[in-house]
């Protein structure tokens, strides 16, 4: 159920809420609701995956202080 909702969320597409549920605080909750899909037959391990594989990198501004482009 709370993967239908997740999914749900997400196919809305909307900016404002992609903001917030794929910032830091929330991210890895989102990938933890999207492990339960019922049509998988077995639990995914999308979390474990990601905290074991994966090195997150901080995206680099290309703007200034301004709003302008470097």
């Amino acid at each position: 159920m709370i993967f239908k909702i997740v999914k749900g969320i997400i196919l809305l597409s909307s900016q404002q809420i992609f903001e917030r549920i794929f910032g830091d605080e929330y991210i890895m909750d989102i990938i933890g609701a999207l492990e339960f899909d019922q049509e998988v037959p077995h639990v995914q391990n999308h979390r474990t995956f990601l905290k074991e594989h994966v090195v997150f990198k901080k995206v680099v501004s290309l703007l200034k202080d301004d709003n302008t482009f470097v």
